[in-house]
């Protein structure tokens, strides 16, 4: 056998065996043709460095419009322009409203802003509070906006997501319940679904475990892997896991 062709069958070899290893066997850095094995503490540290970059960014983009407001609303929020100028114009003065020259998107669709003609009406309408959608909103001069604001502004890159499951709870606790239980103890993380798992071969019977989806921001990581633990929901003792985490010994400690 001829030295290319010897060549040329060792590679067809070695490339065989890696592409039929399990993903779970190959190593974070290590690609087969399905693609590369996730890695949590890369993702996250990419995920720093593009937040450090954005708000070195944001802080050198200093937000210079005259007479004018904005308003931030949240992922979910879908925004129609005519319903949330019924909205605003129901927390204004006739002389107010009638000093709109623009209400539009700005910087993204989630941040709106409202020209007034007339600076002495933009002063009088500042900080005014409205009702869209069954939420309060406030007219937020735009040199205060991003300070006010620093949650709502962060670009979405940044949000990411986890899922716990809770052990222990009774049936009747209610779902509202767990979900204050998050927000009192778990702060700027918000709660996107709970959901109660079920049996495997029985689909329409619970398994007693209870599974929350949460979004946070990237900044808040190391909190949400820590809050993983014993607690008291609705005055029953519960263990709380997350999938970032396994059980050694008495503590709970994280799994990249």
């Amino acid at each position: 056998m001829s030295a290319t062709a010897s060549s040329a069958s060792l590679s067809s070899s070695v490339d065989g065996n890696i592409s039929a290893q399990p993903i779970s066997n190959l190593n974070a850095n290590q690609n087969d043709k399905r693609g590369s094995r996730f890695c949590l503490k890369s993702y996250y540290s990419r995920k720093v460095v593009l937040k450090q970059k954005y708000s070195e960014r944001m802080e050198n983009q200093k937000i210079q419009l005259k007479s004018c407001c904005l308003m931030s609303f949240e992922q979910k929020n879908r925004v129609n322009a005519d319903k949330l100028v019924e909205s605003i114009k129901e927390a204004l003065i006739a002389d107010e409203f009638e000093s709109i020259l623009q209400v539009g998107q700005f910087r993204s669709t989630k941040i709106w802003s409202i020209h007034f003609k007339d600076n002495d009406k933009f002063v009088s309408a500042s900080n005014k509070k409205f009702k869209f959608d069954n939420n309060m909103y406030r007219l937020i001069p735009a040199n205060e906006f991003d300070k006010k604001n620093e949650k709502n502004t962060e670009n979405n890159e940044f949000i990411m997501t986890a899922f716990y499951r809770i052990h222990w709870l009774p049936l009747d606790a209610p779902d509202n319940e767990i979900e204050e239980f998050f927000n009192s103890n778990l702060s700027n993380v918000d709660v996107d679904e709970i959901k109660h798992e079920k049996l495997k071969l029985f689909e329409n019977i619970n398994n007693g475990v209870v599974k929350i989806k949460v979004k946070y921001n990237v900044s808040l990581h190391n909190a949400v892997l820590d809050f993983a633990g014993l607690h008291i929901i609705s005055n029953y003792q519960v263990g709380v896991g997350n999938r970032f985490q396994r059980k050694t010994g008495s503590k709970m400690e994280p799994v990249w």
